[in-house]
């Protein structure tokens, strides 16, 4: 996820509004649904434009999480951080069977949680799993995925 990424998902959004569609579904490629935000752009980036491109993000995801249309996210292999909330912002989910892993890593690594996350992860994440999920780090694989909030493709 960059700039262009959140660039094109906004005029998606936007096309989608303006031709009043009833249904978004968004996937990845097979192997990867999303592993979040471009990592290698962000280091290259200064703190301002680090700013800039969370901003983007956290009001593309938020717009995704709050469209009035059912959202369908077909996770397609991994989805690791940003990923991994924007699969979680979606109505419905259904994951592809594979050796891939679904894990929201920024606690792992250093990176508190905005709110807005939390929020996202509070609709999407079964009580008895958050913790796990969110504070912990925890891998889950597909099947896991399956047995705790979604449905398997």
């Amino acid at each position: 996820m960059d700039f262009v990424f959140f660039e094109e998902m906004n005029q998606s959004l936007d096309r989608l509004e303006k031709d009043r569609a009833k249904t978004l579904l968004i996937t990845g490629r097979l192997g990867y649904f999303s592993a979040g935000l471009d990592i290698k752009l962000m280091s290259a980036l200064a703190p301002a434009e680090v700013n800039a491109l969370a901003e983007i993000g956290a009001r593309t995801l938020l717009r995704v999480f709050s469209l009035p249309v059912p959202t369908v996210a077909i996770c397609s292999g991994h989805a690791v951080a940003g990923g991994a909330v924007l699969f979680f912002a979606c109505d419905l989910r259904f994951v592809v069977d594979g050796p891939y892993r679904i894990q929201m890593n920024e606690m792992m690594i250093g990176i508190p949680f905005p709110n807005w996350i939390l929020l996202i992860g509070r609709f999407a994440v079964p009580t008895q799993f958050f913790a796990d999920a969110f504070l912990h780090a925890r891998v889950y694989s597909p099947e896991e995925e399956v047995e705790k909030a979604c449905s398997k493709v």
